[in-house]
């Protein structure tokens, strides 16, 4: 079905649509099945339970709340770029003689938007696995840093807070002033 590839689609880009936008489109593609021009026009064909009976006939589609990621991530995570930086990883570090698996450490950076309303309801495919929604602007972000090293030990998390001075109480006693 022609919806369900544009969900999947969709899902896959990171840009999962809401149950009005597949409503919507359902709508639009109900229209041109029937010969309808749609400028203008409502087409009130679809019934009120529509959404939850067209579920309920795909099982691989499902509402998630999704998961906001910075569209510019998401334009930037590509299968060349992602292969071309493992086949690195692959010469730089693990064919390296001299390069000790005790020292490769994991980073991982999370961050939380400051004062911005959570994702909203999407629909998915659920065989793709993906239920980020694009973020399509800059905000003040909160961000958690975590370190694993290969081997599995760690180093604590930290937690950074944008901020214009630094007050002498965060920093610890002892360290050099420079």
């Amino acid at each position: 079905m022609e919806l369900v590839r544009w969900i999947t689609s969709l899902t896959i880009s990171g840009y999962s649509p809401s149950h009005r936008i597949v409503r919507e489109m359902a709508e639009i593609l109900y229209g041109q099945q029937m010969g309808i021009e749609l400028e203008g026009l409502v087409i009130e064909s679809l019934g009120k339970n529509w959404m939850q009976g067209f579920l309920r006939h795909h099982p691989q589609l499902k509402t998630v709340v999704g998961k906001m990621i910075e569209k510019a991530r998401m334009k930037g995570t590509t299968q060349e770029v992602l292969q071309k930086w493992f086949d690195a990883f692959e010469t730089v570090v693990i064919k390296d003689d001299d390069m000790s698996i005790g020292n490769v450490y994991n980073m991982d950076e999370s961050g939380f938007s400051l004062g911005t309303i959570n994702a909203g309801k999407v629909i998915i495919n659920t065989q793709i696995d993906q239920q980020y929604q694009a973020n399509p602007g800059r905000r003040e972000w909160l961000s958690v840093i975590e370190c694993i090293c290969m081997y599995g030990t760690s180093i604590s998390p930290m937690i950074i807070f944008k901020e214009e001075t630094l007050l002498s109480n965060w920093v610890p006693p002892g360290l050099p002033d420079d």
